[in-house]
């Protein structure tokens, strides 16, 4: 069934096609890029469209996926060749070869972004929070025919923003496995380089320029992890570039046609649908667009920023409805208790915007790029230097009203044990929590240097602008959020966004023989430093003593090895055991349990039990009333709880039968 899967990509190809056509006709020399990002934003608009009409009437089903689709790719197919026979192609001018040194670039780009597909192919989703929300809500989804919430233990799974989750929930019930739901992301890395090469031309550069700046992309060692796993920043990524391009518009070509004016809400409101950080990052291209459409239109602006606004606000609405319903917030619950003695809040919002709480945390996301590297002196060097800078401002490193729940600022794991010679040994460095990315971080404020320095930079059109917008978000995210250690991956936007700039900079330079060379010597640095990144992964490492390639896929979801025995014991105890329906009680780590189970019990069903938080009064839903476990399982890894001798279900008694480290196994006695 896995080809069934690649069912809605007929579609995508037709509908970039169509838009290829239109945009040529207009005359615009970057058709190609422009379709690219034009037809994915139509083709992910009706995804979701899709997803919540199917949803109302409980219709997420096989059947209905697979016709949706074949109509989709039928009526897109037919839309192309309408599209062919009103805009044919005209003549251009022929273009010019590839040199030695585009062909370099070209094949280090393809190199790195076909590895990355291997790995995002051959290894399943293991990323931790794919086990604790991003694929256990996909399994429900499909499982109850519907994106409407449900109860559970894990307010994450009901209130985070759904959009990447519904294309891997369309990807996973046609393709009948988790095969392809890694390409969400790795098809959005993509996206982010085209994206990229669209500003270069926008901005005056060539071809080298473009891919340059694509490599700049590919090589991010947190986007290499990222574009192989089920996370959702090189999505939310992809989209806010996609606004950022729709919105660009430096000739008057660009704001002809309803297309033109339709696609940036949708690009926005995909953006907010797939993560919140789109809010931040978003926000100083959206005020750049407001402003830009009013100078220019005036009164006229009113109508078009009406419907953009619209547009956004409609994709988002039923996501909005749900939360609203569930906890009386559109955007879903922003404050947690942590710990109730201590009373620690677990909200991700700064509790103070004081100048010194934001200069703090300037600090410390800076220094999440540079204090988790293989080297225990730079990690300890890092560290002492901004502990000292938060001595010199009288700030308390660890403000609790500035940093998130119980973490403190120190560098993750083992990081002042000496570090192992074998690269293969070097996993904890080079997880997707929380990589660095040093290198790419100092050529972007090398850059933004360049600019403000140089009058050539800061006159070339829309490009001082655009930086600014490009700074203002990571300004804008570092005082709203309270610092984690886990925020480098949560930065993806900011480098991402920076790419076309750090282009300019880098080609702005007088052409001698020491440019070239500085240049050539950075694109080589950049790509060893994702060569180990690639190979030596923590989750889905291709080569080394962890390496992923010699196990079965099933031991795949378990980068700690020491995870494995507890969920295979729990699936060995219940494989003879006649199973139906399965409760969770307190669980994280919920998929690789469900997959588990699903080999020997293919129609079983879940359903958190004891559910205590907002998500409680979806049990008065007509398809969970009935809902009586064979089995319940208690998995409590990540808040270290005891596991209970028994647990009491809607008057039934189970009873502890097996335990193995943090997973218990309860059958009823009445069973």
């Amino acid at each position: 069934m896995t080809l069934v899967g690649l069912l809605p990509f007929v579609s995508l190809l037709f509908l970039c096609l169509s838009m290829h056509r239109w945009r040529s006709a207009t005359g615009d020399p970057d058709s190609g890029l422009y379709a690219f990002l034009g037809g994915s934003t139509l083709w992910a608009t009706l995804l979701v469209v899709a997803t919540e009409t199917l949803s109302l009437f409980n219709a997420l089903t096989f059947p209905c996926l697979v016709a949706l689709w074949a109509v989709a790719g039928i009526v897109s197919a037919a839309l192309c060749l309408a599209t062919a026979r009103k805009y044919p192609l005209r003549p251009r001018h022929p273009r010019s070869r590839f040199s030695p040194g585009q062909i370099l670039l070209l094949a280090a780009i393809l190199a790195i972004t076909a590895t990355i597909g291997a790995v995002a192919f051959i290894g399943p989703p293991n990323t931790w929070d794919s086990m604790d929300y991003h694929m256990p809500r996909v399994l429900y989804w499909i499982q109850n025919r519907t994106v409407e919430f449900y109860p559970t233990h894990f307010p994450s799974q009901n209130q985070l923003a759904p959009g990447a989750g519904y294309v891997v929930m369309h990807l996973q019930l046609l393709s009948g496995s988790d095969r392809l739901a890694n390409f969400v992301q790795w098809y959005a890395l993509i996206g982010c380089m085209v994206a990229t090469a669209f500003f270069c031309s926008r901005f005056g550069l060539g071809r080298t320029a473009g891919l340059c700046s694509a490599l700049f992309i590919a090589t991010i060692p947190m986007g290499v992890l990222e574009a192989s796993s089920t996370y959702v920043d090189y999505v939310v990524t992809f989209w806010i570039m996609s606004f950022a391009c729709f919105t660009f518009r430096p000739e008057d070509r660009d704001r002809a046609g309803a297309m033109s004016l339709l696609l940036p809400g949708l690009a926005l409101g995909l953006a907010i649908l797939t993560k919140a950080t789109a809010y931040l990052y978003a926000a100083p291209f959206l005020v750049r667009f407001v402003l830009l459409e009013i100078r220019g239109r005036r009164l006229a602006a009113a109508g078009p920023l009406a419907a953009c606004a619209a547009v956004t606000l409609l994709l988002n609405a039923p996501y909005y409805v749900r939360c609203h319903e569930l906890c009386g917030n559109p955007l879903g619950i922003t404050e947690t208790i942590v710990d109730r003695e201590k009373n620690i809040n677990g909200g991700v919002v700064n509790e103070t915007f004081a100048p010194k709480a934001i200069l703090s945390n300037l600090i410390r996301n800076t220094a999440t790029h540079f204090h988790v590297t293989p080297s225990v002196t730079v990690n300890l060097a890092v560290e002492d230097a901004v502990i000292r800078l938060h001595e010199f401002f009288a700030m308390d490193v660890n403000d609790r009203r500035t940093t998130w729940a119980t973490t403190k600022f120190r560098a993750p794991g083992d990081a002042n044990k000496i570090v192992p010679k074998n690269p293969g040994e070097r996993r904890r460095f080079r997880s997707d929590e929380g990589v660095s990315n040093p290198l790419h971080f100092l050529m972007v404020v090398l850059s933004l240097v360049m600019i403000l320095g140089r009058k050539s930079l800061r006159k070339r059109e829309g490009l001082l602008l655009y930086a600014l917008c490009c700074v203002a978000g990571f300004f804008l995210f570092c005082g709203y959020l309270k610092w984690q250690p886990f925020h480098s991956r949560l930065h993806m936007p900011f480098f991402v966004l920076s790419a076309p700039f750090v282009a300019v900079a880098l080609f702005d330079a007088r052409e001698s023989r020491t440019s070239a060379i500085a240049r050539a010597l950075g694109l080589i640095a950049l790509t060893g430093m994702a060569v180990p990144t690639l190979l030596y992964s923590c989750e889905r490492p291709l080569l080394g003593e962890h390496s992923m390639l010699p196990k079965k896929r099933n031991e795949r979801y378990f980068w700690f090895p020491h995870r494995k025995e507890p969920f295979t014991n729990a699936q060995q105890f219940l494989r003879d055991r006649k199973l139906r329906e399965v409760g969770f009680d307190g669980a994280d780590w919920e998929y690789p349990m469900m997959v588990l189970l699903r080999e020997d019990h293919p129609d079983v069903r879940f359903l958190s039990v004891n559910v205590a938080d907002h998500s409680k009064m979806k049990y008065e839903l007509p398809r969970f009333r009935g809902f009586r476990p064979d089995a319940i399982i208690s998995i409590r890894w990540s808040n270290k709880k005891q596991i209970e001798p028994e647990i009491v279900h809607e008057g039934r008694t189970f009873r502890l039968r097996s335990k193995e480290g943090h997973i218990g196994v309860y059958l009823p006695d009445d069973g």
